[in-house]
């Protein structure tokens, strides 16, 4: 486990000296994906709690989008950047040793720009017109192979774009989704695995493979990972608070039409990454809800805006670093309930 951790933190120092997004970084990194599997029986003692539902809002502070050949004059810049997240996921069969799941997501984020330049200016008033909006569903299947092994699979679609409507089925906008898990769990305190996630989107077809470590080390301290997306450190301060703290690649793909009256339309395929580090805490209200509070910081990466036709220039941003912070309620079934409906 210690080279892993060398081997994430020389990578993320490289990234925030050089603030350049490393190769290996897809689009989607498969964090969330694997951390919807935990609805099940996957996952170690005193882990974090899943989603089943939740809401949250993130506000990031101000930034600038800066020329990258030119890292000091500003493109355009923005008051701040909020968030908005639904999501639900919905346990559609628990069958011996097999659980199907069916999810829903629902980001926007909102700009505000306190400034638009002359330079690409229909690319930041578009971005500053309209939320950008990503609607995605998911499927999730885990089997048990053994007492100590078991496999998952997420097979999603989402369209992220600037579309007037709450969502639109058009395969300008669609992103199709794959991740593929095996895993071994010798004991309830350590959970480790590997596994392949890919994407075919707008903008192009990665496939990345990935490992998990989950360990509890004893009641009060654990760790959290997936490499190369996060890696998080646990507390449990008591069975009612749960604190995280630690780093993770955050990525984002949108589409973006803009259409010009007098014809000649602009398209671009926008991509925003960066590297998080942040602190959180999650504190239980009752048996089944849960709010969560965190905040910290975000170092940007670059920004690609890929023209998409002949009339769209290809373009890249450098952001400026923000902080962030984000609030949020969730709603999760206690442990016991999960054993109920595994019987």
């Amino acid at each position: 486990m210690k080279y892993i951790l060398t081997l994430f933190c020389s990578l993320l120092s490289l990234a925030l000296i050089a603030q350049i997004k490393p190769n290996f970084f897809p689009e989607d990194i498969p964090a969330a994906g694997v951390e919807q599997m935990c609805f099940c029986k996957p996952g170690v003692s005193n882990k974090s709690k899943s989603r089943g539902l939740e809401l949250s809002y993130t506000w990031h502070g101000g930034s600038d989008f800066l020329s990258e050949e030119d890292e000091v004059t500003s493109l355009s810049n923005f008051n701040h950047l909020q968030n908005i997240k639904f999501s639900v996921r919905v346990p559609v069969l628990y069958k011996g040793n097999f659980n199907l799941l069916l999810g829903y997501k629902y980001l926007s984020d909102f700009y505000d720009f306190s400034q638009i330049g002359t330079e690409f200016s229909s690319a930041f008033e578009a971005m500053d017109s309209k939320a950008l909006k990503s609607n995605s569903f998911d499927v999730i299947m885990t089997k048990s192979l053994d007492e100590t092994r078991y496999v998952a699979a997420r097979l999603g679609y989402s369209v992220n774009g600037n579309y007037d409507e709450w969502s639109r089925f058009d395969t300008k906008f669609s992103i199709y989704k794959f991740l593929g898990l095996y895993a071994i769990k010798p004991n309830e305190n350590f959970e480790w695995g590997f596994g392949l996630t890919g994407s075919t989107s707008f903008r192009r077809s990665s496939f990345v493979p990935f490992l998990i470590y989950n360990k509890t080390y004893n009641e009060k301290w654990g760790i959290e990972s997936i490499f190369p997306g996060y890696i998080y450190g646990r507390y449990n301060a008591s069975a009612s608070d749960i604190i995280l703290f630690g780093t993770e690649y955050s990525s984002r793909s949108y589409r973006l039409e803009i259409d010009r009256p007098m014809g000649g339309n602009i398209d671009y395929a926008l991509n925003q990454s960066g590297i998080v580090v942040s602190a959180q805490l999650d504190h239980q209200f009752s048996s089944w809800v849960w709010a969560s509070a965190k905040a910290g910081y975000r170092f940007n990466l670059d920004s690609e805006f890929l023209g998409k036709n002949d009339n769209t220039l290809t373009f890249d941003a450098d952001v400026s670093d923000a902080p962030f912070i984000q609030i949020g309620i969730f709603i999760t079934p206690p442990d016991n309930f999960k054993d109920k409906m595994t019987k």
